[in-house]
């Protein structure tokens, strides 16, 4: 849903901009976890679950369907995905990787994304979410194969990046 849809539904425009304030609640606040005490502010408890535990229980947060709601609804700056994209919880990075994915296809700013890929700005996973975009319906490609044939010459100064996207616009 974005801001013209949203504007069908009073309630849902009423109550939108105050999502913005539970998101900053909620990130401030984190997940309180009552066996250690105190609060937890990724995904789960690093103190049951070590750095490199395979096995984790995601302890539960609202984060994550704010920013997909506030994200739906236009209120998040392409800035403030990329900021997303690097938070401590999982679910809250995968949702703000699809939206900064949509965004930048919108704005017709991928190649930028792509930019701050290989210098770590960005988590690799945004990638993934850039070839997952659907086809571009004027062309026939996918935003990879268009990017592949289309690729500015700055791009090609990140190696990686070009390489992975390459790579992706070949397996589809």
């Amino acid at each position: 849903m974005n801001r013209a849809e949203g504007s069908e539904y009073p309630l849902f425009q009423k109550l939108t901009p105050r999502l913005e304030d539970v998101l900053e609640y909620w990130t401030a606040r984190g997940t309180t976890f009552k066996k250690h005490g105190g609060a937890i502010y990724g995904d789960h408890c690093p103190k049951c679950y070590p750095e490199h535990s395979l096995v984790r229980t995601v302890l539960p947060s609202p984060r994550e369907a704010l920013v997909r709601q506030l994200g739906k609804a236009g209120l998040l700056t392409l800035d403030r995905l990329i900021e997303l994209c690097n938070d401590q919880r999982d679910d809250v990075k995968q949702a703000a990787a699809r939206l900064a994915a949509t965004k930048a296809a919108e704005e017709n700013t991928i190649s930028d994304l792509l930019a701050r890929v290989d210098p770590g700005e960005l988590p690799d996973h945004i990638l993934c979410e850039i070839v997952a975009l659907p086809t571009d319906t004027e062309s026939g490609y996918t935003v990879a194969q268009r990017l592949r044939h289309t690729a500015s010459a700055s791009l090609m100064h990140f190696p990686l990046v070009f390489k992975t996207v390459s790579d992706q616009a070949d397996s589809v």
